[in-house]
């Protein structure tokens, strides 16, 4: 079941970041762009890839629906969001 995380303004295309990660999930977490279907980051923590998700969907962000979903901790790319 997915839960949205930020939603953006109607006015600017209403783009919602959505998590498919479990409440009580601890490890790390990809960060895909659902209009193309692509891992844009993979972090150490649902906190970064939340706070990464909510910037995407942002005019500064620059992209349109994103998602959050668990990964390996052999996948992490960035140790933050803003890394």
């Amino acid at each position: 079941m997915s839960v949205v995380i930020a939603e953006g303004p109607m006015q600017l295309g209403g783009h919602e970041a959505t998590s498919n990660v479990p409440d009580r999930y601890q490890g790390a977490c990809k960060l895909i762009d659902n209009s193309e279907d692509k891992v844009m980051t993979v972090l150490p923590n649902k906190d970064e890839a939340f706070s990464a998700a909510s910037y995407a969907i942002t005019p500064d962000g620059g992209y349109c629906s994103v998602v959050v979903e668990a990964a390996r901790e052999s996948e992490i790319t960035h140790p933050g969001w803003q890394e």
